[in-house]
Protein backbone atom coordinates (compact mmCIF):
# COMPACT_ATOMS: atom_id res chain seq x y z
CA UNK A 1 0.00 0.00 0.00
CA UNK A 2 1.85 3.18 -0.54
CA UNK A 3 0.87 6.15 1.74
CA UNK A 4 1.38 10.19 0.60
CA UNK A 5 4.34 11.63 1.80
CA UNK A 6 3.65 14.80 4.56
CA UNK A 7 5.99 17.74 4.90
CA UNK A 8 7.47 17.30 0.84
CA UNK A 9 6.71 19.33 -2.08
CA UNK A 10 4.15 17.57 -4.59
CA UNK A 11 3.03 15.33 -1.66
CA UNK A 12 2.32 13.02 -4.34
CA UNK A 13 5.14 10.69 -3.86
CA UNK A 14 4.12 7.33 -2.22
CA UNK A 15 6.16 5.43 0.45
CA UNK A 16 4.95 1.84 1.05
CA UNK A 17 4.43 0.99 4.43
CA UNK A 18 6.14 -2.24 5.48
CA UNK A 19 4.21 -5.79 5.82
CA UNK A 20 6.04 -6.79 9.20
CA UNK A 21 7.13 -4.57 11.91
CA UNK A 22 10.54 -5.18 13.49
CA UNK A 23 10.04 -6.92 17.26
CA UNK A 24 6.00 -6.91 16.89
CA UNK A 25 4.11 -10.18 16.25
CA UNK A 26 0.56 -9.63 14.17
CA UNK A 27 -2.22 -10.80 15.77
CA UNK A 28 -2.89 -14.09 13.45
CA UNK A 29 0.73 -15.42 14.25
CA UNK A 30 -0.19 -15.27 18.47
CA UNK A 31 -3.25 -17.02 17.77
CA UNK A 32 -1.87 -19.61 15.86
CA UNK A 33 1.06 -20.23 18.31
CA UNK A 34 -0.64 -20.49 21.39
CA UNK A 35 -1.98 -23.67 22.92
CA UNK A 36 -5.05 -25.22 23.38
CA UNK A 37 -6.59 -24.44 26.96
CA UNK A 38 -7.74 -26.88 29.23
CA UNK A 39 -11.48 -26.36 30.14
CA UNK A 40 -12.25 -26.84 34.48
CA UNK A 41 -15.43 -27.87 35.20
CA UNK A 42 -14.48 -28.30 39.01
CA UNK A 43 -14.86 -32.12 38.97
CA UNK A 44 -11.61 -33.35 37.71
CA UNK A 45 -8.85 -34.79 39.65
CA UNK A 46 -5.35 -36.28 38.78
CA UNK A 47 -5.19 -39.85 37.75
CA UNK A 48 -5.32 -42.26 40.17
CA UNK A 49 -7.16 -40.11 42.93
CA UNK A 50 -10.08 -41.11 45.27
CA UNK A 51 -12.39 -37.97 45.39
CA UNK A 52 -13.85 -39.35 48.32
CA UNK A 53 -11.09 -39.91 50.08
CA UNK A 54 -10.05 -36.25 49.07
CA UNK A 55 -13.25 -34.40 50.67
CA UNK A 56 -12.49 -36.37 53.70
CA UNK A 57 -8.57 -35.26 53.83
CA UNK A 58 -9.66 -31.52 53.60
CA UNK A 59 -13.07 -32.11 56.10
CA UNK A 60 -10.06 -33.12 58.72
CA UNK A 61 -7.49 -30.33 57.78
CA UNK A 62 -10.73 -27.75 57.62
CA UNK A 63 -12.39 -29.06 60.95
CA UNK A 64 -8.49 -28.78 63.00
CA UNK A 65 -6.55 -25.82 64.08
CA UNK A 66 -3.09 -27.29 62.47
CA UNK A 67 -4.62 -29.10 59.15
CA UNK A 68 -4.08 -32.22 60.73
CA UNK A 69 -7.11 -35.45 61.31
CA UNK A 70 -8.25 -35.14 64.82
CA UNK A 71 -6.84 -36.76 67.83
CA UNK A 72 -7.77 -37.47 71.24
CA UNK A 73 -5.10 -34.61 72.56
CA UNK A 74 -6.96 -32.40 70.15
CA UNK A 75 -9.66 -32.75 72.06
CA UNK A 76 -9.19 -32.40 75.25
CA UNK A 77 -6.82 -29.31 74.41
CA UNK A 78 -10.14 -28.07 73.11
CA UNK A 79 -12.08 -28.91 76.48
CA UNK A 80 -9.36 -27.60 78.48
CA UNK A 81 -9.63 -23.76 76.21
CA UNK A 82 -13.52 -23.79 76.52
CA UNK A 83 -13.20 -24.62 80.18
CA UNK A 84 -10.56 -21.20 80.53
CA UNK A 85 -12.62 -19.15 78.40
CA UNK A 86 -15.58 -19.66 80.52
CA UNK A 87 -13.04 -19.00 83.68
CA UNK A 88 -11.97 -16.13 82.17
CA UNK A 89 -15.94 -14.90 81.16
CA UNK A 90 -16.76 -15.79 84.85
CA UNK A 91 -14.10 -13.70 86.13
CA UNK A 92 -15.27 -10.78 83.72
CA UNK A 93 -18.99 -10.86 84.86
CA UNK A 94 -17.75 -10.91 88.27
CA UNK A 95 -15.73 -7.70 88.09
CA UNK A 96 -18.42 -6.33 85.79
CA UNK A 97 -21.28 -6.55 88.62
CA UNK A 98 -18.77 -5.35 91.23
CA UNK A 99 -18.56 -1.93 89.16
CA UNK A 100 -22.12 -1.93 89.18
CA UNK A 101 -22.46 -2.03 92.68
CA UNK A 102 -19.21 0.42 93.35
CA UNK A 103 -20.97 2.88 91.08
CA UNK A 104 -23.91 3.32 92.86
CA UNK A 105 -22.17 2.97 96.41
CA UNK A 106 -22.23 6.27 98.38
CA UNK A 107 -18.87 8.09 99.22
CA UNK A 108 -18.39 6.69 102.54
CA UNK A 109 -18.50 2.88 101.17
CA UNK A 110 -16.11 4.03 98.49
CA UNK A 111 -14.01 5.39 101.16
CA UNK A 112 -14.21 2.12 103.16
CA UNK A 113 -13.51 -0.21 99.55
CA UNK A 114 -10.18 1.99 99.05
CA UNK A 115 -8.68 1.71 101.99
CA UNK A 116 -9.53 -2.18 102.01
CA UNK A 117 -7.39 -1.77 98.67
CA UNK A 118 -4.68 -0.07 99.94
CA UNK A 119 -4.35 -2.46 102.93
CA UNK A 120 -4.57 -5.32 100.37
CA UNK A 121 -1.59 -3.82 98.64
CA UNK A 122 0.64 -3.33 101.95
CA UNK A 123 -0.01 -6.79 102.78
CA UNK A 124 1.30 -7.82 99.47
CA UNK A 125 4.30 -5.88 99.63
CA UNK A 126 4.85 -7.59 102.88
CA UNK A 127 4.67 -10.81 102.04
CA UNK A 128 6.68 -10.34 98.76
CA UNK A 129 9.43 -8.74 100.98
CA UNK A 130 9.30 -11.92 102.96
CA UNK A 131 9.84 -14.30 100.37
CA UNK A 132 12.65 -11.84 98.86
CA UNK A 133 10.89 -10.38 95.91
CA UNK A 134 10.10 -7.15 97.84
CA UNK A 135 12.45 -4.85 95.69
CA UNK A 136 11.27 -6.03 92.24
CA UNK A 137 7.24 -5.26 93.19
CA UNK A 138 8.06 -2.40 95.53
CA UNK A 139 7.44 0.67 92.87
CA UNK A 140 4.66 -0.55 91.36
CA UNK A 141 2.51 -1.31 94.81
CA UNK A 142 3.52 1.67 95.91
CA UNK A 143 2.22 3.69 92.66
CA UNK A 144 -1.05 1.74 93.03
CA UNK A 145 -1.30 3.23 96.52
CA UNK A 146 -0.46 6.41 95.75
CA UNK A 147 -2.94 6.36 93.41
CA UNK A 148 -5.18 4.99 96.18
CA UNK A 149 -4.67 7.63 98.44
CA UNK A 150 -5.44 10.29 95.69
CA UNK A 151 -8.69 8.44 95.36
CA UNK A 152 -9.31 8.75 99.43
CA UNK A 153 -8.15 12.54 98.97
CA UNK A 154 -11.40 13.46 96.39
CA UNK A 155 -13.52 11.14 98.48
CA UNK A 156 -12.65 13.15 101.21
CA UNK A 157 -13.56 16.08 99.04
CA UNK A 158 -16.79 14.70 97.71
CA UNK A 159 -17.65 13.75 101.24
CA UNK A 160 -17.19 17.32 103.19
CA UNK A 161 -19.02 18.79 100.34
CA UNK A 162 -22.35 16.60 101.18
CA UNK A 163 -22.08 17.36 104.37
CA UNK A 164 -21.93 21.05 103.44
CA UNK A 165 -24.77 20.96 101.46
CA UNK A 166 -26.89 18.97 104.54
CA UNK A 167 -26.38 20.91 107.09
Amino acid sequence: MLLPRVGHPGGHHETALPTKRAGIKPHSDIIRDAPERETWNGTQLPRGRDGDAEKEKLANAMASRRGVARTEGDWLEELRIAQIAREQESVRQKKQNERKRMQNATPDVLYREVTKEIDERWEFLEQMRAVGKGETHRVRVEGEIGERVRQLKRLDEMIRAEEAVGV
